[in-house]
This record gives structure tokens, sequence and C-alpha cells, in this order.
């Protein structure tokens, strides 16, 4: 049977998964900068165009890479058998995610795609045809990632909280930290970029490594504290506005250069979706919000493009590993070398192209559900999310393992939530983005081994 039929469907089915990945996972990246108004919807979907691009480009190889053969062992394959069934796992995938997307529920495309390697591992030669080593490694991931993006959001936040949010010198100091986690956040994606990235430019020497952190670190903390940081200052987007100690004139400038960073994502929500969220903030929320707070929106929206980048690098890999493996079986015409072949930095470049046109076409459906509904956020909650889920989301990509950028997120959300006590969590939403998760491993699995077992019956 010809190995270039899998090629050429995996390639259609990849391309629809990698629009439904960044249809259902932009929640991941953009949700949090989008339900605290720091960005309105339109910015969001730019600056997450751009990054998760950069992402799935730059890193997107390495974990495609692993995803490939990892749950499977290839040697209960023919090179045919192997491709038709990269080409059901796609099938699986995508029809679930789809359907979640369809309900607004944010669930993991890697769970979806490993459950789909499960399934047609175990229709090919049952239970020994999976690496349950591997599947036991990766579900142990999934367990500690989120736990550590909860963990670092709610240190991170109680940290804010405490020595600078309700401090009487807030403002002051703020404005000091204000740099810092911007040069925390740029040096930490330059990091990541070296170890992960493709071979041209990745770095084995850890001097050079620190280096260039080191290097970034210092660039970007001077360009915010003595030009971006003084300009906000200037054009009156950190000062209060008269009568109202609390009310701030961040847009009061009106300036044209910063239009999309305005505070009227509610606004853009409601044009573009049907649904009232149960936790959106208010203009009155947003207005009395303490002053420190607005210090904190820039710093979230480097996060947000952290996300957007280590998402991109991660996800990409859902979709593009499973064609990335058929392309190399239609190309050697056997499955030798196939756990080392590098994807095409191409390959993860069209990837990362259907994540941004997801994104761009049916983001804001999730987005809304785990931006908004999950807890109430501010800007310095948003941010301690943001950035302890995107050194786990970098550190896992780094690791070659496939980890669910939604758990990650979700599990650094309820970690701020959980820095007041918890009850501004919403336990109903949590509940059903649980049973989501649960029911994604089977959902997708059925599908995709019923698609091969005709295949197998087709005599591949």
């Amino acid at each position: 049977m010809s190995l270039l039929t899998p090629v050429i469907l995996g390639a259609i089915l990849g391309t629809a998964y990698v629009i439904s990945v960044g249809a259902n996972d932009v929640a991941n990246a953009l949700g949090t900068a989008v339900g605290s108004q720091a960005l309105s919807l339109k910015s969001a979907c730019v600056i997450g165009a751009v990054f998760e691009l950069l992402g799935a480009t730059l890193v997107g190889g390495k974990t495609s890479t692993a995803l490939a053969d990892k749950f499977l062992n290839v040697e209960s394959f023919t090179p045919a058998q192997f491709s038709y069934s990269m080409m059901s796992a796609l099938f699986g995938s995508c029809i679930w995610n789809i359907i979640a997307t369809y309900q607004s529920l944010p669930v993991s495309s890697t769970h979806a795609i490993i459950g789909s390697l499960i399934a047609v591992g175990i229709v090919q030669d049952g239970f020994v045809s999976v690496g349950w080593t591997e599947v036991g490694e990766t579900c142990l991931s999934w367990v500690l990632s989120p736990a550590v993006g909860m963990s670092v959001s709610f240190c991170t936040y109680t940290a804010l909280s405490k020595f600078v949010i309700n401090t009487e010198k807030s403002l002051d100091r703020a404005a000091a930290v204000a740099p810092i986690l911007n040069a925390m956040t740029v040096s930490t994606v330059a990091i990541f970029t070296l170890i992960a990235g493709p071979k041209e430019i990745r770095v084995e020497d850890w001097w050079v490594i620190l280096l260039t952190a080191l290097i970034s670190f210092v660039l970007s903390y001077l360009l915010f504290r003595l030009s971006i940081l003084p300009y906000m200052q200037r054009k009156g987007y950190l000062t209060p506005s008269m009568g109202d100690g609390n009310q701030f004139n961040f847009l009061g400038g009106n300036d044209p250069d910063l239009d999309d960073l305005s505070f009227t994502a509610a606004i853009s929500f409601h044009e573009s979706t049907t649904e009232s969220p149960k936790l959106l903030q208010s203009d009155s929320d947003v207005k009395h919000m303490k002053p420190a707070e607005y210090y904190f929106v820039l710093p979230m929206v480097m996060t947000a493009a952290s996300i957007a980048f280590g998402h991109g690098g991660n996800d990409v890999g859902n979709a593009i590993g499973p064609f990335s493996a058929s392309l190399y079986v239609n190309d050697h015409g056997d499955l030798r070398g196939i756990s080392s072949h590098e994807t095409p930095i191409l390959v993860t470049f069209l990837g990362g192209l259907g994540i941004v046109l997801g994104l761009i076409l049916f983001g804001n459906r999730v987005m809304k559900t785990v931006g908004e509904n999950i807890t109430k956020l501010t800007y310095s909650k948003g941010f301690a999310a943001q950035y302890g889920a995107s050194v786990a989301i970098l550190a896992c990509t780094t690791l070659s393992l496939p980890i669910s950028t939604t758990s990650v997120l979700v599990g650094s959300i309820t970690g701020v939530g959980y820095v007041d006590g918890g009850k501004g969590v919403n336990m109903t939403i949590m509940k059903k983005i649980l049973w989501g998760w649960i029911a994604t491993l089977p959902a997708a699995g059925c599908c995709a081994a019923l698609i091969y077992w005709i295949c197998k019956l087709s005599g591949v």
C-alpha cells in the first residue's frame, strides 16, 4: 500500500488539527490577559499570532520529534501501518478538539493526541504495542506541571501582594519591581530558545547560555526602566485622575501608539460572543483596582507573549509530530532512525501558521472560559499566573515532555485565586473543565481506534 496516501491525508488532518489547537489552546496563552482587560481581543490576537508562530518555529521541533514514536513500540508496525496509525491519531484528536471548542471547553490537545496514539497501538497488536513506561512518565508530568505552575504563581502573587501591592509605598515599589519582572520574562524566553531551539541556533555551552541570559536581562531592564516606564508616566498612563485616588487615567493620554493596549476588552468580548461571562470584570472593577496594579499591565503583556511562545513550541508538536513521522517514513521507506529524526523547520513553521489561523478565527470561545470564568483577575494576579505557567511550559518543552498547557495555566490561575482564600474560584467552571479533561483521552482514543481499525480491515 502506498506510503504517500497517509502523508496526504495526514497533511489535511494535521492542518485541521493545528487550527483546532489554535482555537482551543489559545486560551492558555492569552485568556488571562484579555480576561483581566490588560489587552483587547484584537491586541491579544496580534501578540498571539506573532509569538505562537515564533515558538512553533524555533522550539517546536524538539517536542514534535519526541512525540512521533515515544508512546508506541515501533517494532510492532510495518512502515505502512505506522503511517496509517499516525493519520488515525490525528483524526481522533482533531474531532475531539473541534467538539470541545464548540462547547467552549478548554481541553488538552496533548491529552487528545496521546490518547489517540495509545488507542491505535492497542488496535495494532494489543497492549504490547504501547510504551507504557513513557505513558506513565508523561501522565506524571501532567500532574506535576500544573502543580509547578500553581506553586510558582501562588508564591509570586503572595510576594507581590505582601511586599508591593498592599504596602504604604506600593507605587514606588511597583515602579521598581515592574522593570525587573519584564527583564525576567525576556531572559527566560532567551534561555529556553537557546536550549530547545532548532539545531542551527541550539547552544550546549552553559556559559554562553548564562551570558545571553544576563545580557538580555540587563538590556530589557534598561529599556523598560529608562525609556518605556518614563514614557508611560509622562503620558499619564500611571497618573491618578482628579477626585478619586483609586481611579487611573491609563487611557488619558489617548495616545494612538497604545490604542490597542486598551481596557475595553469587555466590550470586545460582548461583540464577539453571545454568552455573558459569570466573572467578567466591570468598568468599575478596573477603575477601582489599587493604583500599584497598573504597573503590572506591561509585565502581564510580556508574560502573555512568553506563554504564547511556549505554547507554540510545545503544542505544535501534537499535530506535526504524527505528520512528521509519516513524512519521514515516506521519504526513507522504513522506520529505522525515526526516533532521532529532526522535524524540518518548514513543517514547524507551517504548523505555527495553522495555530495562528485557529486563534484568529475561533479563539474567542475558549479564551473567555479560562480568562474570565475561573476567577476575577487583577493585573498582578494575571502576571503571576502567566509567569508561573510560562516557566513550567518552557521547562517541560526543553525536556521534550508533551505536557498540557491547558492544565498548567488553569492550575496557575487557580493558584492565584487561592491566595485570597479561594473564595473567588468558580468551582462550577472548574468541575466542568475537570470532566472535560477526564473525557479527552477515551473520547479521542475511541475515534482514532475506529479509523485505524477500518484501515486494518482494508488491508493495511
